[in-house]
């Protein structure tokens, strides 16, 4: 069984689509675990319309370690709440992820936008994390796959850490087994981070932050985090080539 968890705070706009992606996947045995960090939408109702099981959580780090603490799997996937998953994303995941004798991995990634600035912005980081992989592991905390077995041994992400959680967790992880960038799954990422501080304004805070930590060890202190807070930026934008993305979905299982 692989346990989907995924962080959640007033994600009642994008939580839909990626529980919708992840109940049309062509594998079915999962459980999905919404940890919630207090919404005061309607997130929690659509996750048990959704069959979820949900349990209390706070900012990201805590609550992918609370829903790791509850999970039943054997792989451990973390997502974040608008993201997409390609229709044969956990099939395509697992196998490539058990040939390669893996035991954590993230995967290739694509915006929900077709403006080039974003995809140049996307294929940027890509690049950033292919050629860290061997050296310097690093994964975006919106797909993170893991076997229990790593999160058990590096007692899960380090809920002290405010930016960069994830890339710590691969980092530690990879101490115990390998990590490597998965090359087949596919999966969507929401812009609205992108639309809300600016395409240059969220590079620069991030190249910022990966210089001071690489120089120092430590967090740059300015550093800022905001959970959520990012619904109402992008959604009518990111809506239409959400669509298209289905329905190419849609056509190619019907192929």
């Amino acid at each position: 069984m692989i346990s989907i968890i995924i962080p959640t705070l007033n994600e009642e706009i994008y939580l839909p689509k990626l529980l919708k992606s992840i109940k049309e996947q062509d594998y079915e045995n999962y459980e999905v675990i919404i940890a919630d960090a207090g919404s005061t939408d309607s997130t929690k109702d659509i996750a048990r319309e959704f069959d979820c099981k949900i349990v209390r959580g706070g900012l990201p780090a805590v609550g992918r370690n609370a829903g790791g603490e509850v999970a039943r799997g054997k792989y451990l996937l973390f997502l974040d709440a608008d993201v997409v998953l390609h229709n044969d994303f956990i099939k395509k995941a697992l196998k490539e992820f058990e040939e390669r004798s893996l035991d954590i991995a993230t995967c290739r990634f694509y915006p929900l936008s077709d403006r080039y600035i974003d995809i140049l912005l996307h294929q940027v980081y890509f690049i950033y994390m292919l050629v860290l992989q061997y050296s310097s592991p690093k994964a975006p905390g919106f797909c993170i796959l893991s076997r229990r077995w790593v999160f058990n041994m590096t007692r899960g992400f380090d809920e002290k850490i405010r930016v960069g959680e994830d890339h710590d967790y691969c980092i530690r992880a990879s101490k115990f087994g390998a990590f490597r960038i998965l090359k087949k799954p596919k999966l969507y990422v929401s812009v609205r981070r992108l639309e809300k501080e600016g395409r240059l304004g969220l590079a620069t805070k991030y190249v910022t932050y990966s210089v001071y930590k690489n120089l120092t060890g430590k967090d740059f202190p300015l550093m800022k985090y905001e959970f959520s807070n990012y619904n109402n930026i992008s959604h009518e934008k990111e809506r239409s080539f959400y669509n298209k993305i289905v329905n190419k979905i849609s056509a190619k299982k019907e192929m």
